[in-house]
């Protein structure tokens, strides 16, 4: 994790992940606050060391999680900061 954090902008969801975390009785916050704080999740060091960059310079940012049934869930915030998306891999 970092002392660094970002806008989130507009929060939007897919049903397909919706469904996902009914399924694991888990709410979207729980996710939405490690991503805001930058705690990655799931990803390669590689793709969190991308992620530090892209908060500093405004490019679009990818967290991975796993759900308390192992469903796979991705949150991304797009560059401008205006939309964050949660979905599943399988609706990008």
């Amino acid at each position: 994790m970092s002392d660094l954090s970002f806008e989130l902008g507009l929060i939007v969801s897919t049903p397909t992940a919706l469904a996902a975390l009914r399924r694991s009785n888990q709410s979207p916050h729980e996710f939405l606050q490690r991503h805001k704080t930058c705690d990655w999740g799931d990803l390669s060091q590689n793709d969190k060391s991308a992620n530090q960059y892209a908060v500093t310079h405004k490019e679009r940012i990818l967290s991975a999680y796993h759900t308390k049934v192992n469903e796979k869930i991705w949150i991304i915030t797009e560059s401008d900061r205006s939309v964050t998306t949660i979905l599943l891999p399988e609706d990008y």
